[in-house]
């Protein structure tokens, strides 16, 4: 009896490796969607930090031209206005807000890469030294 070569698959193998494929499926996919959501969340932390950064080389070179250190409100109006460009980091857009006279908080808003996930507001605030005028 000689026996016949085959050159395929059967229905059977095939199925079956669809149904591992589809299961892997099913264990990855929420895996994989929540990681990216927690990228996003780094990703505008990050932004936030960068945003702090703006803030402490705006106020050092208030300081720096004007020999004291700039109020609160002062910063403020520097930060967003429009020519300064300090209100776009990247995609983002960044708002600047007085702390209770003490500080800026800085508030992520919006991304034009993506929408902007859940266990927002995405904001960090930073405290400074101020003249108190």
């Amino acid at each position: 009896m000689k026996l016949k070569k085959s050159n395929g698959f059967t229905l059977l193998e095939v199925i079956f490796v669809v149904v591992i494929i589809v299961i892997l499926m099913v264990v990855a996919l929420p895996r994989y969607t929540d990681l990216i959501e927690k990228a996003k969340v780094k990703v505008i932390q990050y932004v936030a930090g960068m945003g702090c950064e703006q803030i402490t080389v705006a106020y050092s070179r208030e300081i720096l031209k004007n020999g004291k250190p700039p109020s609160m409100a002062n910063l403020n109006e520097i930060l967003n206005d429009k020519k300064t460009e300090l209100t776009k980091i990247g995609v983002f857009t960044v708002n600047y807000t007085n702390h209770e006279g003490k500080g800026i908080k800085v508030t992520i808003t919006k991304s034009s890469a993506f929408e902007m996930p859940p266990g927002g507001p995405f904001e960090r605030t930073i405290i400074l030294a101020s003249d108190g005028g």
